[in-house]
């Protein structure tokens, strides 16, 4: 099914736009006399029934894809770029009088099909800025934002759970899913969902399933919720991804990470606590190593990760997860580290075999060189003479200082 996400990729700069929104699209659908009596209802003591496909209906958003999908072949076969989301299409043309032509194309199509335009919700004047599917699409400046409206009804929804010490599990979880019906909208939202999506399922695990229960959410959750209130105004999701300019090949072994940019290289060993971690916990650590290595000093770039776990791939494109707290709290520090530089993290996969150069760096042996004072032994130590200002000689595992 296709989606604002479709949308995204197809707009191009400085395109024109226009949305078509159809009258109760379902009721366009009829349903065999046989099959009418699945679909009856009482009120107020008289027997109805549905003659066509009612809102509602689970099945209702597939059987009115499939039907619509010769409709929407054919408009492309005519030369219309469009995107179609159940009831909602968005026009497509590189100039003004292309959109117009394929507008007309589409409208003359669903009028012969008996298909009712909501001329109210439409936007049938081709723009280069339209609100489609909940979002507003601008081809000027190539992003996509929340409409005021939206934004407004979460900073709302948000200082209502702010201001409450205890709140029952249905309205966090009500606000879970407006954050995250926004988060396309967003760079990093996502990643300020993730806590909330957690602490919601443990509350709920508790309340033997019931949202009447009440949750009472940690400090981490409500620093969460606070960014959204502090960012929601100006956070938007550029519609056009760049070429990335750096590609970082990361890998990890019991012994040790590797990773690798271009003609540089970097590795590390971990620690014997590190050492029983997970390994997709260690394949995680890898990327986070590789990025503070080589990009240290970036800004504003878009960053390609080649990984050979799957795991560690998904945790970095969906901005963490709620299956592992481990997992999730490294993908939050390597994302956090990445919005404080304004950089872009997007992770493909390779396979092991191709992933030569990370895999080596990641097993070679320690150096038995490298070893450093637990960080609280040091600070005893400081606290005892004094506190220095440049560590010289530390690799990034053992350094007890930024500098």
């Amino acid at each position: 099914m296709e989606s604002v996400k479709t949308a995204m990729t197809m707009v191009s700069k400085n395109c024109f736009m226009a949305v078509i929104d159809l009258k109760d699209a379902y009721h366009a659908i009829p349903v065999h006399e046989s099959c009418q009596k699945y679909l009856k209802f009482r009120w107020k003591e008289v027997l109805y029934k549905y003659r066509c496909i009612p809102f509602g209906l689970c099945l209702a958003p597939w059987l009115y894809t499939k039907l619509n999908k010769p409709v929407v072949s054919y408009l492309r076969s005519l030369g219309v770029l469009l995107v179609s989301y159940l009831d909602d299409t968005l026009i497509i043309g590189r100039t003004e009088a292309e959109c117009k032509k394929s507008l007309k194309l589409a409208l003359d199509l669903f009028s012969r099909l008996g298909l009712v335009v909501n001329m109210e919700k439409s936007q049938l004047i081709p723009s280069k800025q339209v609100r489609f599917l909940g979002f507003i699409l601008n081809s000027e400046i190539m992003r996509m934002l929340l409409p005021v409206d939206k934004f407004h009804k979460i900073i709302s929804k948000c200082r209502m759970v702010l201001d409450a010490n205890v709140s029952l599990i249905r309205v966090v979880a009500e606000l879970v899913g407006i954050l995250v019906a926004a988060s396309p909208a967003t760079r990093y939202g996502m990643l300020y969902t993730r806590q909330l999506e957690i602490e919601k399922t443990a509350a709920l695990i508790r309340s033997s399933g019931k949202y009447t229960g009440n949750i009472v959410i940690s400090s981490v959750a409500r620093m969460d919720i606070k960014w959204w209130t502090d960012n929601i105004n100006s956070e938007f999701r550029p519609l056009c991804q760049p070429n990335p300019t750096k590609v970082i090949f990361s890998d990890s072994s019991p012994l040790g990470w590797g990773a690798v940019c271009g003609d540089k290289e970097a590795r590390g060993n971990f620690s014997p606590e590190d050492q029983l971690l997970h390994i997709n916990v260690l394949e995680l650590m890898a990327v986070f190593y590789g990025i503070n290595s080589f990009a240290k000093d970036a800004f504003n770039e878009y960053i390609q990760l080649r990984v050979d776990s799957s795991t560690a791939m998904a945790y970095v494109n969906n901005f963490g997860g709620c299956r592992s707290q481990d997992l999730h709290n490294i993908a939050k520090n390597i994302w956090v580290w990445c919005q404080e530089r304004n950089i872009i993290l997007h992770a493909t996969y390779i396979n092991t075999q191709h992933n030569v150069d990370a895999d080596r760096l990641s097993r070679m042996k320690v150096d038995v060189s490298d070893f450093s004072l637990t960080k609280s032994y040091f600070q005893t130590i400081c606290s005892k003479f004094y506190r220095p200002d440049i560590d010289l000689f530390a690799t990034y595992q053992t350094t007890q200082f930024d500098r």
